[in-house]
């Protein structure tokens, strides 16, 4: 990666924004802060289309927005005696330009892992998810809204490169992120710290119940995949009815369990905090362990029958378990659990 200082400003927020000089480049995302965030993702929806229009993006392998077509929408948000707070940009190469960079860098994917070369859309046989938060969970909203969970998160990173200690080393070796030669820690860096906080571009945005609607709506199940998923909960009704309260089972995330089975009788992000969105393993919501939502799944009681590929097929939730109940705290209280998923998978 290169990182460049821009000297003059002034000239270049009018080349950004009233000149052609990047209108070529795709427009991944954008982000203004004034008096709202002013979030805008460039994918495109060939969808929305006409025939035509759609063919000429088949044929042009374009996935995003020009620049240009949303610069005027931009610099509505900017414009005025108050310069934002803070706005990021992320720009993208075509796909001819990026063969051409490629090409002309010399530089070749030959050798490089198979995984990162594309084309790889039949890698995947089968998708598993364990208590997975599909659809969020209101507790990462209250460590957002409330918390400023995103600005804390972020700020620990930033020690965490500053120290290097075996207690706040991020230890990243194991993917090949190390230093290079002569490299030093990190220095605080408030700009970085903002940057993450600000730009929603970080996974406890993403566990949200809005992050996780925007996520799932970029993403979408692949038709040539098996997919199955398993709930936990380990709470139950409260005397009078409203609520949802933690068991034992949920030992040490009982205070998320409780707050995500109290919080209930409003809408947060659109959705209505009732039933299974109350019942909890003290992480995630049932409601949002079963299936993403819109997509398509079926209910099933047994590791018998037949499946397709591209539905989520939901097993029946799992009782007084937590979150990870099912991730190796209680392994062998479900080895048949496990067996018979692995004898389905090996199947197909």
């Amino acid at each position: 990666m290169i990182a460049l200082t821009i000297l003059d400003q002034k000239d270049f927020m009018n080349r950004l924004l009233l000149g052609d000089i990047f209108d070529a480049f795709w427009l991944s995302e954008a982000s203004i802060t004034t008096y709202n965030t002013f979030t805008i993702d460039g994918t495109l929806h060939k969808d929305f289309f006409e025939a035509p229009v759609q063919e000429a993006l088949e044929r042009s392998r374009r996935t995003c927005s020009l620049w240009k077509e949303v610069k005027p929408f931009c610099f509505s948000f900017m414009k005025g005696k108050h310069t934002p707070l803070h706005f990021r940009i992320v720009f993208q190469l075509s796909r001819q330009n990026t063969d051409r960079a490629i090409a002309e860098s010399g530089v070749s994917l030959q050798g490089a892992p198979v995984i990162v070369t594309g084309g790889k859309g039949d890698y995947v046989n089968s998708v598993i998810s364990i208590a997975a938060p599909h659809n969020g969970t209101v507790s990462a909203n209250v460590g957002v809204d409330l918390y400023q969970g995103e600005y804390i998160a972020a700020m620990i990173g930033n020690i965490a490169g500053m120290a290097g200690s075996n207690y706040l080393d991020l230890k990243l070796d194991q993917f090949g992120l190390t230093c290079a030669p002569g490299e030093g820690k990190s220095s605080f860096n408030l700009c970085g710290i903002l940057n993450y906080a600000l730009s929603n571009d970080n996974c406890l945005y993403d566990l949200t119940l809005r992050g996780a609607q925007e996520l799932n709506a970029k993403m979408g199940i692949v038709d040539g995949v098996y997919y199955f998923s398993y709930a936990c909960s380990g709470t139950k009704t409260s005397a009078d009815g409203k609520y949802q309260d933690p068991t034992d089972a949920l030992g040490v995330m009982s205070g998320t369990g409780w707050l995500i089975g109290h919080i209930t009788g409003i809408t947060v992000d659109g959705v209505k905090l009732e039933g299974d969105w109350l019942r909890n393993d003290g992480a995630v919501p049932v409601k949002s362990a079963l299936y993403p939502e819109d997509e398509k799944y079926e209910f099933i009681v047994d590791h018998e029958g037949a499946y397709e590929r591209g539905v989520w097929y939901v097993y029946p939730v799992v009782e007084n378990a937590n979150h990870s109940t099912l991730l190796g705290s209680k392994t062998e209280s479900y080895i048949d659990l496990y067996m018979n998923q692995i004898d389905i998978v090996n199947a197909k």
